[in-house]
């Protein structure tokens, strides 16, 4: 048995890692038999207090999907700047389902890059996002 491991942040990056080895492969194309995990449910909200201070930010967050869809673990990688909004992006990432991801017909469980962007009336900075395309900091 192996594990696979997806990194994306809003887009699919190009690294899955395979523990049963410790082989790394680089992608796209995704490896032949292999689809990401695909969102069923978001949970998003945007913190009331936030919202009154006009608080904004981008959350870079490493997140794994089970087997069943659901997310395990959430790892703030870059933060907000603002606690409020980092633990909003927490609370999110746990909120949403999935549909896991699948290797050759079983689901596998899945890491992966995420960003979680808090703006009012307005898009988010791109460099922000650019910003949680990178691998983190070992």
């Amino acid at each position: 048995m192996f594990r696979a491991s997806l990194v994306i942040c809003g887009l699919a990056l190009p690294t899955v890692a395979f523990a049963a080895d410790q082989a790394v492969l680089t992608i796209p194309p995704y490896p032949s038999g292999f689809t990401p995990p695909k969102v069923l449910h978001f949970g998003f909200w945007y913190p009331t207090m936030a919202l009154q201070d006009h608080i904004e930010g981008t959350v870079c967050m490493l997140i794994t999907v089970g087997t069943d869809g659901t997310v395990s673990d959430v790892t703030v990688t870059a933060s907000s700047g603002s606690k409020i909004l980092d633990d909003a992006a927490i609370s999110n990432a746990q909120q949403t389902t999935y549909a896991p991801a699948d290797l050759n017909g079983n689901p596998i469980a899945v890491r992966m890059r995420k960003n979680a962007s808090f703006y009012l009336n307005r898009n988010p900075d791109p460099k922000l996002a650019e910003n949680c395309s990178q691998p983190p900091a070992p």
